[in-house]
């Protein structure tokens, strides 16, 4: 995957009580959100959004009935480098400050293709995921409780959501 900027790598487990036994929060001990991003054409940098949060609804055997909403803080950016970090969230690139959070919602779910709008820097685009979905079980832990597992991996082209500046520093990074 040459000059990938950001591609959101989605895996969570998500778990519900048997009263709602068709929506799933997000369980942030089991997930996460990350991207890789072609640093200086040499290496991939990796990074994680440590804050998120996010809802499956699935009935559990039939795929088009999954519907991701995911809601990722931008600020809970992290590439192991603070500088760099505190670098992505100004003006430059992210603009934390005007666009605090990216967002993904479900359009259509057909086999292991997921669809949906995702929402980056205030501009919305279609993209597709290719998913595993796990589950549902039964909790061994926690009875009563359904767990469901997912994971999903997309590429999207920072440009194209206004991830950039036109600094040097802007040259060094993939798209």
């Amino acid at each position: 995957m040459n000059k990938v900027v950001l591609g959101i790598m989605m895996s969570a487990l998500v778990a519900v009580g048997s009263v709602q036994a068709e929506k799933y929060e997000l369980d942030h001990v089991h997930g996460s959100v990350g991207f890789s991003v072609r640093h200086m054409g040499l290496s991939n940098v990796k990074g994680t959004f440590d804050t998120c949060a996010g809802s499956i609804e699935y009935d559990g055997k039939d795929l088009s009935t999954f519907k991701l909403n995911l809601t990722i803080d931008v600020d809970s950016i992290n590439t192991k480098n603070k500088k760099r970090d505190d670098h992505l969230l100004n003006e430059d690139f992210f603009d934390a400050k005007k666009h605090p959070k990216i967002t993904f919602t479900t359009t259509s779910v057909k086999g292991k293709l997921l669809t949906g709008e995702l929402t980056m820097k205030g501009v919305t685009k279609t993209v597709n995921a290719e998913v595993e979905i796990t589950g549902p079980i039964d909790s061994p832990f926690q009875p009563g409780v359904k767990l469901v597992g997912f994971n999903g991996t997309t590429t999207v082209n920072r440009q194209e959501f206004g991830v950039a500046n036109t600094g040097a520093s802007d040259k060094l990074i993939g798209d």
